[in-house]
């Protein structure tokens, strides 16, 4: 179970994250990201962040560390994505000290597509 969800945890994911890093074949860093969820039939942010909330109501948090700015944590899930297969996806979120009841999103990993 995801610890944070028993916590009373909220998860915050914003828009640019989304369009303009994980969909984005434009940025340096999102652009093979995009090409994945391309590959899944992820075409929208709408359905980006079903997925994502996918991940977070499906699985199990890892505490990964403490920097300056907060707490991080790995979430990873099997979830079904539009193209109708399931396939593993691991989240990283941060809990910032100053708001310790919201998770922002910080990215996505892409695992190997399951059969």
């Amino acid at each position: 179970m995801n610890e944070l969800i028993a916590r009373g945890i909220i998860p915050e994911i914003e828009e640019r994250k989304l369009s303009g890093y994980l969909l984005s074949h434009d940025h340096e860093i999102g652009r093979s990201k995009a090409e994945f969820f391309n590959l899944c039939q992820v075409t929208s942010s709408v359905q980006l962040r079903q997925v994502l909330l996918q991940v977070w109501m499906l699985g199990n948090s890892t505490f990964l560390e403490d920097n300056v700015q907060g707490s991080k944590y790995a979430i990873a899930a099997d979830v079904i994505f539009p193209d109708g297969k399931a396939r593993r996806l691991k989240t990283v979120w941060i809990i910032h000290f100053e708001e310790p009841s919201i998770a922002k999103f910080v990215t996505a990993h892409p695992k190997k597509l399951r059969q």
